[in-house]
């Protein structure tokens, strides 16, 4: 996990909107929708325990966060 794209995360707004992870190609590795973007995304950075498999290697994989509100 990229302590950068944690402290990014942190930085998105509180308003509804669509994320994207990217991976180090600059390829998307997955789209995802919020209603308060900044408690969503920050969720994918907590206890990776609490996390499925799939979401921990996307997690793993990331290199890059973005989002559109």
């Amino acid at each position: 996990m990229d302590p950068l794209l944690k402290e990014k995360a942190l930085t998105f707004p509180l308003s509804p909107g669509v994320y994207h992870f990217y991976d180090e190609n600059g390829e998307i590795l997955y789209i995802g929708k919020a209603k308060v973007l900044k408690n969503r995304v920050s969720q994918y950075f907590q206890n990776p325990a609490g996390l499925s498999l799939k979401i921990r290697r996307m997690v793993a994989q990331a290199r890059d966060i973005s989002y559109i509100v």
